[in-house]
């Protein structure tokens, strides 16, 4: 099979997973505002992620027993099962947070099963640069989801339709830029190579998706909207987004020295204890002191992003170990660096300009990072 097709079944496998986070996204919306206290926000949170860390410790035993396509029955009947529990839209508490985890379940099974379909099926010599188009269409397209966040937030409707027309046009690789999408030289000498490309796919999405006001949700813009629209400090939020910076590196830092499930556990047990800090001082059951609720937001945000992460390391290392250090650091230096420090971090308090200046910005930083890690070879 040509790699044509398969860039092409990579980049379906991208678009599958955004339209299934859209779905997410909007499930999410319209149950959690029917709560006000932030304890119950929190412990929904909790259960969804929980759905997320507990596919992730059992996928590798499923996938592997029964394959992959198996994998995907199993992923719809879990769907079917999400779909009757909310079909009522009677909004409980209790069935909330056991739809939330199904919801979380899912997720993490619809990751593994796409990726781990086009690791599989794919030639041994053809594994990276597919893996590379894979994660491009999926993580690059969504480069800008921050601040478009936040724009949701001021009213900016969702416009499926064009969402998609925008990936699609910011995946094909124009005549132009077909030398770049070769691993051929570029024209200032820089080296071409797959982490190169998913940072120019990256801000090509970026541009694309913040000129025609389109939102496309993820977990690194989503909960830190959903943490404004019910009134948290914008100080708060920021304290998130930087456990998420501390998150990655942390993944990076201890890959040597810990396996993907022991990292997942661990972070589970940090979950489990940041969020009973969280619900405590912001529901004033503990002294009121304001580093405390900073810290616990903190502690929030290096584990969910870590555990966002260790998701996508779990499902390669299940198919390919011998990629699992590289595509961690691409993720880390083309994924969440920019997306974390993309305008929204900043134009919590800034300007539209402002924003947009901080898009270029980081974008540059993008290229920066690959330059230091100098992956030549994915």
């Amino acid at each position: 099979m040509t790699f044509a097709l398969w860039r092409a079944l990579a980049a379906l496998g991208g678009y599958c997973l955004i339209s299934q986070s859209l779905a997410w996204l909007l499930i999410f919306q319209y149950t959690i505002h029917a709560y006000d206290s932030a304890w119950q926000i929190g412990l929904i949170a909790a259960s969804g992620a929980s759905g997320l860390a507990f596919a992730q410790l059992v996928n590798d035993r499923i996938l592997f027993r029964y394959g992959p396509y198996r994998l995907y029955w199993v992923c719809c009947a879990v769907i079917g099962l999400l779909l009757w529990q909310l079909s009522a839209l009677k909004i409980h508490f209790l069935s909330d947070l056991i739809a939330r985890f199904i919801i979380g379940w899912s997720d993490g099974m619809v990751f593994l099963i796409i990726e781990s379909w086009i690791l599989f099926l794919a030639p041994a010599e053809q594994r990276a640069s597919v893996l590379a188009w894979y994660l491009a269409v999926l993580y690059g397209s969504q480069f800008c989801c921050p601040v478009l966040a936040q724009y949701h937030l001021d009213g900016t409707p969702l416009i499926v339709p064009i969402s998609f027309f925008v990936l699609l046009v910011a995946s094909i690789p124009i005549q132009g830029l077909k030398p770049f999408l070769e691993h051929q030289e570029a024209p200032s000498g820089w080296p071409v190579f797959a982490e190169w490309n998913l940072v120019m796919l990256g801000g090509v999405g970026a541009a694309l998706c913040a000129l025609s006001g389109v939102l496309l949700p993820s977990w690194t813009a989503f909960f830190p909207s959903i943490l404004l629209y019910h009134g948290l400090p914008k100080k708060t939020v920021q304290f998130f987004l930087l456990g998420g910076i501390v998150g990655q590196y942390v993944i990076i830092g201890t890959e040597k020295y810990w396996n993907v499930s022991k990292q997942i556990h661990i972070m589970t047990s940090l979950g489990i204890l940041a969020l009973l800090l969280t619900v405590f001082s912001f529901e004033g059951h503990m002294i009121e002191t304001p580093y405390l609720k900073y810290f616990s937001i903190f502690l929030l945000g290096v584990v969910s992003y870590c555990l966002y992460g260790l998701g996508m390391a779990k499902a390669i290392a299940n198919v390919a170990p011998e990629y699992l250090v590289r595509a961690n650091k691409t993720f880390l230096s083309c994924y969440t660096l920019p997306a974390i420090l993309s305008p929204a971090f900043f134009g919590l308090f800034a300007t539209q300009q402002m924003q947009f200046s901080m898009l270029a910005t980081t974008t540059f930083l993008g290229f920066l990072t690959v330059r230091y890690f100098n992956l030549r070879k994915f």
